[in-house]
């Protein structure tokens, strides 16, 4: 969580999180950042090919807060995923760079969170995540 009334115009919020997961077959996975419960940058969805860690990387920087019009702040994001293993069907760095600043309340918390979405369910698809942080310089 980034207490409110932190940020500032320029300020650069990074996100990191490892992920580790588990397979049957396989399946599709799409991960997203979510801002406050709203996934705010998102890979499309990638066919794993085997089991193993990811590493995620999300870097916004803050282009407008809420004392400024508009009335709510504004974050742009750009997202990478490591794979060292080539572990999805795609290169072994994604990039995603957003195409719009996100609207955020900056005078309150503004939590941070991971998403993954199966493409097909099981209980042997699995994903967790370990060293969860996130900085503002």
């Amino acid at each position: 969580t980034i207490p409110g009334n932190m940020l500032a115009i320029g300020d650069i919020v990074r996100v990191f999180c490892g992920l580790s997961f588990g397979i049957t077959s396989t399946p599709t996975i799409l991960i997203d950042l979510g801002v406050n419960t709203v996934a705010v940058i998102a890979t499309a969805a990638m066919t794993t090919v085997t089991a193993g860690a990811l590493l995620l990387e999300a870097v916004g920087t803050v282009r407008t807060i809420t004392d400024q019009a508009p009335t709510t702040g504004g974050i742009l994001w750009s997202l990478k995923i490591f794979d060292p293993g080539d572990i999805v069907e795609a290169a072994s760095i994604e990039a995603i760079q957003d195409t719009s600043v996100d609207a955020v309340a900056t005078d309150a918390d503004i939590l941070l969170n991971w998403y993954v979405t199966w493409g097909t369910s099981s209980a042997s698809n699995t994903a967790t995540g370990y060293q969860f942080y996130a900085e503002v310089n």
